[in-house]
C-alpha cells in the first residue's frame, strides 16, 4: 500500500508541476489580414481587420491550481455584393433585396499564461470568452450564418489549399491545408441587424472563419461593423465607429 501511495503521490505531482508550466508560444501568422476564405463569386464592397488581446481562465480543482492562457486574435472582415434587386422584383430571392455575404477570418495566437494555487493572488485582466460581432446597421429580411474552424498542416501528396469549402466561398491557404480543430465556439446567432459568434476556447483555436448572408431591403447599403469583446473591453472596426475601442 504504501508504494502505490507513492506512486499516487508522485503521478499527482508530475501532472501538477505539467500543468503548471506555460504554454509553448505560438508564432503569429504570416499575414493576419490574409483571408482564409473569399467568395466564389460577387462584388467586395468593403473590408475591416481589427486585433485584440484575449484571456482564458482556467481551473483544476484536483491539483490545486488555477490559471489563464493569453494570446492574440487577428480578425479581418470582408463583405462582398452577391445580388441585386434594386427594382424590388424578387431577383434576389423570396424576400427581396440585396444580398451580401460576409466573411470574418481570425487567427488565435497563444502567447503566454499562468499558474498559481488558488489562494495566490495574480494581477491579471479578467479572463472569458471572446465575441465577434458584425452589424450591418440597418435591419435585414433575411440572413444565415456558419462557422467553420480548422488547423493548417502540411498538405498530403497532390494535395492543395485552395479548393471549394462550402457553397458560394473558396478556401484560400498559402502556408499548409485544412486540418481538424476542436469545437471551439459556445454560442452563436443572429439578429435583423447582426451576427454573432462566442469563441470561448481561444487556446484551442488555430483559424476560425465566420461567414454571415444578409438580405437587405433594395437599395439599403449597409454600414458595416466588426467588432471584438470579451470582459477586458471591446476593439470595433469599420462603419458607424472606425477604430473606436476601450
Amino acid at each position: 500500500m504504501p508504494a502505490i501511495l507513492l506512486v499516487l503521490v508522485g503521478a499527482w505531482a508530475l501532472a501538477r508541476h505539467e500543468s503548471s508550466l506555460p504554454p509553448a508560444e505560438e508564432a503569429s501568422p504570416a499575414d493576419g489580414e490574409a483571408p482564409a476564405v473569399i467568395a466564389a463569386d460577387g462584388t467586395e464592397v468593403t473590408w475591416s481587420c481589427v486585433g485584440s488581446q484575449w484571456d482564458e481562465g482556467w481551473s483544476r480543482s484536483w491539483l490545486a491550481l488555477e490559471g489563464a492562457r493569453t494570446g492574440w486574435v487577428d480578425a479581418c472582415m470582408r463583405a462582398y455584393l452577391v445580388t441585386s434587386d434594386a427594382g424590388g422584383d424578387g431577383d434576389a430571392g423570396a424576400a427581396g433585396g440585396d444580398t451580401y455575404r460576409i466573411a470574418v477570418t481570425a487567427y488565435w495566437t497563444t502567447r503566454g499564461g499562468y499558474a498559481v494555487a488558488p489562494w495566490q493572488s495574480v494581477d491579471a485582466v479578467p479572463a472569458g470568452p471572446v465575441t465577434v460581432e458584425i452589424t450591418s446597421g440597418a435591419d435585414g429580411v433575411a440572413s444565415s450564418l456558419m462557422t467553420a474552424g480548422f488547423s493548417v498542416q502540411p498538405c498530403g501528396e497532390g494535395e492543395t489549399a485552395q479548393r471549394t469549402w462550402l457553397e458560394g466561398w473558396d478556401l484560400l491557404l498559402t502556408d499548409g491545408c485544412p486540418g481538424p480543430l476542436p469545437d471551439v465556439v459556445s454560442e452563436e446567432g443572429v439578429d435583423v441587424d447582426r451576427a454573432y459568434w462566442v469563441v470561448d476556447r481561444p487556446s484551442d483555436a488555430d483559424i476560425t472563419v465566420h461567414t454571415w448572408q444578409v438580405t437587405l431591403p433594395a437599395g439599403q447599403e449597409p454600414r458595416l461593423s466588426l467588432q471584438l469583446s470579451s470582459p477586458a473591453g471591446y476593439t470595433r472596426a469599420g462603419e458607424p465607429a472606425e477604430g473606436a475601442t476601450s
